[in-house]
């Protein structure tokens, strides 16, 4: 198979990029970030579409790594390759919202059916895997991965044996090792132990029939605390109500006493009310004071209308007499300051006239006020010597009734002092319900201590139930934890020898066709070195070890240069047994960077004239591009 063309329709930074190829050399130049690993990952975005991660390494997984730089829908490309004389063109839409993949038949124009779009059904031997570790070889990468050596060597098996890749051997182990960690008994064991701790860590349980025997114990002294209570209060109960008919009579009494008490304080002051007026002076005599208040009266009072209007006058004549005088000196005096002087002076005249006159009018209203008060006292005094002479009679029933109310307040005083020698001043009705709670407080405390521990008792033995079934629950779970972990020890042993038995397996299959993969590494890597290093070994896991002559030397030892030439020739080898020596497209993308010219021409060479693959060479140098025009090869060369 051979790859014809490439046509980027919308791949990362690619927009309608179509990129023609040839059999044999090719060499493809651009810059750095010129697309050389974008074109590569399109080859294998073709053949297998793009690989998608979840979570955070959605981020930069192949899919979003070389989604268009336009952006939109549009995310495909189409490629043609050709094997064993038939064409064939692959047509990919990546985009996820719509994503599709049709394999057209050139010659026939039919449309080929691939089960879940498995290329390999169409081209044998083309795997994901395959193509990363035989046909895609980039710079610092050219070590295949250890892994992959099983699922080689079963490849190889099934090639020799079926012509079907059913087997897989690493498959089998990754399998196997999954199915072990199921059966992995370490998180059983932590928790028989925490069992175990908490099995040991758990206090006596409490013996049913010393609960029994606490509780009736209990119980008893609680019906004796209630019988004792029920028979304070009956004894109680008589004489309750014998004390409260007591105070009840005691409570009537002082009732009397204050309402006697308060009675005849009121009549007493109305007694003595009566007995002053009474005793007032002669009404001749106030009647006689009265006329002379009147005359006072009226005398200061015609005064005192005279005085308005004599004052009025005086005032008008003071101020026109002023104002004529400021006016003749306004005539004499033009002075602005004389002028204000003159109308001060005449100002605090007039107000010194207004108050004399003032003052004098003050006095005579105090006179006139004074007259009207005595007037007016006479008056009420006169009325009420009046009112006291028909007030005599209801005076001397006020001094009978103080007299009867007096008898009944000392006949009460007797009784009531013995009431109160007995009950002091807290005279009130007690509550029955509250009234012997100093006698039932004690019996009350002891009741309610002997409920508490009656409670406790039953919180201990319930407590101690569920000890005892989590004590159960523990031990059963231990049991079945003990027969499960018996149980994953004997599949995890079963595995053990299932994976036994693959690995040798492996041996066994990599000694049939081990030989054979040896040959053609020495053979290859012998050409690319110049007959250096005659044989090579390698591993069922692809360890590889070098003959110098002497002595077989790991790769590691080796330098760079030729480790890379190493890992080159095994990666060949299996192109020519995986895919029976027919022609393949082999991707070297900035693989010579650490050759030197002399390793990096004799590898072109050798990869021009022997192999008969197509040679894709992605590089960022002129150099190979020389070294094939000095040794007259012919190539194709496109530049990005």
């Amino acid at each position: 198979m051979i790859i014809k063309d490439l046509y980027m329709q919308h791949f990362g930074k690619f927009h309608d990029r179509h990129i023609r190829l040839d059999r044999g050399m090719n060499i493809i130049y651009g810059d750095n970030e010129a697309g050389k690993s974008t074109m590569t990952s399109f080859i294998e975005a073709m053949f297998f579409g793009t690989e998608r991660a979840r979570g955070k390494a959605a981020r930069k997984d192949m899919y979003s790594r070389y989604q268009p730089w336009e952006g939109g829908r549009n995310y495909e490309g189409r490629m043609t390759v050709e094997d064993n004389g038939e064409t064939f063109r692959l047509s990919r839409n990546f985009y996820k919202e719509d994503p599709s993949f049709s394999v057209e038949h050139m010659q026939s124009g039919k449309k080929v059916s691939l089960a879940d779009e498995r290329i390999d059904d169409l081209f044998d031997g083309l795997t994901r895997p395959n193509f990363k570790n035989t046909l895609c070889i980039g710079q610092l990468s050219g070590r295949p991965d250890s892994q992959y050596g099983l699922s080689l060597q079963a490849q190889m098996a099934n090639a020799a044996k079926t012509s079907t890749t059913g087997v897989d051997l690493k498959g089998a182990l990754e399998y196997l090792k999954k199915e072990r960690r199921q059966y992995d008994s370490k998180a059983i064991k932590d928790r028989l132990q925490a069992i175990d701790d908490q099995l040991n860590g758990t206090v006596p349980l409490m013996d049913p029939e010393e609960y029994d025997r606490q509780h009736a114990r209990l119980e008893q002294q609680i019906k004796d605390n209630e019988a004792r209570i029920r028979e304070a209060r009956q004894s109680g109960k008589t004489a309750r109500k014998k004390d409260q008919k007591q105070r009840m009579e005691a409570i009537r009494l002082l009732e009397e006493n204050n309402y006697l008490a308060e009675e005849y304080q009121r009549k007493k002051a109305r007694y003595n009310a009566l007995g002053k007026k009474a005793s007032r002076g002669d009404y001749q005599t106030l009647q006689r004071q009265w006329r002379e208040a009147r005359d006072t009266y009226n005398q200061s009072y015609d005064k005192l209308s005279r005085r308005n209007g004599r004052d009025l006058a005086i005032l008008f004549s003071v101020m026109m007499f002023g104002l004529l005088i400021l006016m003749v000196f306004f005539f004499l005096k033009n002075s602005t300051i004389y002028r204000i002087g003159a109308c001060l002076v005449f100002a605090a005249v007039l107000i010194g006239c207004a108050l004399l006159l003032m003052t004098g009018r003050g006095q005579l209203k105090r006179r006139t006020r004074k007259a009207r008060e005595a007037m007016e006292q006479y008056q009420e005094q006169m009325e009420e010597g009046m009112a006291g002479q028909g007030q005599a009679r209801e005076r001397e029933t006020l001094r009978q009734e103080l007299i009867r109310l007096k008898e009944k307040y000392d006949a009460i005083q007797e009784p009531l002092q013995e009431y109160m020698d007995i009950y002091g001043e807290d005279l009130s009705l007690i509550d029955e319900e509250e009234d012997g709670e100093d006698v039932l407080e004690p019996l009350n405390r002891e009741r309610e201590e002997l409920i508490r521990k009656k409670e406790q008792l039953n919180a201990r033995k319930e407590w101690a139930d569920r000890a005892e079934a989590d004590r159960m629950a523990l031990e059963e779970e231990a049991s079945v934890l003990q027969e499960k972990m018996a149980e994953n020890e004997e599949q995890s042993g079963i595995i053990e020898e299932c994976a036994e038995i693959i690995r040798s397996l492996s041996e066994d299959i990599h000694g049939d066709f081990g030989q054979e993969l040896n040959q053609w590494v020495s053979g290859i890597f012998n050409r690319m070195t110049g007959g250096k290093y005659p044989s090579v070994r390698v591993d069922e896991q692809l360890g590889i070890q070098v003959d110098d002559g002497h002595q077989f030397v790991d790769i590691d030892l080796l330098s760079q240069g030729t480790k890379d030439q190493l890992y080159l020739s095994l990666r060949l080898a299996m192109v020519h047994l995986l895919f029976g020596g027919k022609p393949m497209p082999v991707i070297l993308d900035d693989t010579f960077a650490s050759f030197d010219d002399s390793r990096m021409a004799e590898t072109l060479h050798w990869l021009g004239n022997e192999t008969g693959l197509q040679v894709i060479i992605l590089t960022c140098h002129h150099r190979e591009a020389a070294a094939l025009d000095e040794m007259g090869m012919d190539y194709h060369y496109v530049e990005l």
